[in-house]
């Protein structure tokens, strides 16, 4: 959350140093939250299967690379994409992994707080990770934004490494790659679609091979879920009417969230003026 949040403020100093136009900064953002979503399905699968605490280590180490990388060595928008690409997918097998490791470390009677700490610590990465870039921002270069990420990530495996122990899922239920591939295919594809559509039309074929492409591997999901014995998701808990609109409230609360925080970003600081930090403090 916190590796994506920072960014926004950035975006504007980035985009001068860098030479990025509106698409490139789009997908520099985008990017992470795409490589992120479409393998969280299966990097959870995974680590159930071959072990949690490993999954969650290898994703920070991937995350480490990656914001390395973008901190010390990216020198264009290209590599600059590529780079947030390799974070996510390591964020990809941190995220579903955290939550199996709480509820293998802690009893029963604790896990509720636990859990809870684990939410409100995900909320407020948002908001710190914004503060926080604005505090860099404001005395070095957009770098060390990365340099950042990289630390936290460092102090993440260390801690997971001394603190938590070994799970994997007790039945060994295997993973779903078919489902997988059809998840990360469909959600690939649409955010492509939206991503690209305001710059090339939505009749540009790309775009059109993406949205229809995406919204078909969707569907494939779902009757492949109904069909198998050990599904990625379970749909059966969407007819559970409080879970349904619960999942679509937040869906579109960060969908709109996430517009917000890239384009209010950039008014502040290219149109109104205000330093980064002062953007930050604002938003």
């Amino acid at each position: 959350m916190l590796a994506n949040s920072s960014l926004n403020m950035a975006l504007p100093l980035m985009a001068t140093d860098l030479k990025l136009g509106q698409l490139e900064m789009t997908w520099v953002v985008n990017v992470y939250t795409l490589v992120f979503a479409s393998l969280l399905f299966m990097a959870g699968a995974i680590g159930d299967r071959y072990g949690r605490k490993l999954a969650m280590q290898v994703g920070l180490g991937v995350f480490t690379v990656g914001s390395l990388y973008a901190g010390f060595i990216a020198q264009t928008g290209t590599e600059l994409i590529i780079a947030r690409v390799v974070m996510g997918i390591g964020g990809a097998f941190v995220m579903p992994t955290t939550l199996s490791i709480i509820n293998n470390t802690f009893p029963k009677g604790e896990r509720a707080r636990a859990v809870a700490i684990w939410g409100a610590v995900a909320g407020i990465g948002m908001m710190i990770g914004s503060i926080v870039s604005g505090i860099l921002l404001e005395y070095f270069t957009w770098h060390s934004l990365f340099y950042f990420s990289a630390a936290i990530a460092v102090i993440g495996l260390v801690a997971n490494h001394i603190l938590s122990h070994e799970s994997k899922d007790e039945e060994e239920a295997p993973v779903d790659w078919l489902g997988g591939v059809f998840s990360a295919l469909g959600i690939f594809g649409i955010v492509y679609a939206v991503t690209e559509a305001p710059s090339k039309g939505l009749g540009e074929m790309g775009v059109l091979i993406g949205l229809i492409g995406g919204l078909i591997a969707l569907v494939l999901f779902v009757l492949w879920q109904l069909r198998i014995k050990s599904p990625t998701l379970d749909m059966k808990l969407f007819k559970n009417r409080a879970f349904s609109i619960s999942s679509l409230t937040l869906t579109l609360t960060f969908l709109a969230m996430s517009g917000v925080f890239f384009s209010m970003s950039q008014l502040m600081q290219l149109i109104l003026g205000y330093t980064a930090l002062e953007s930050s403090l604002l938003m």
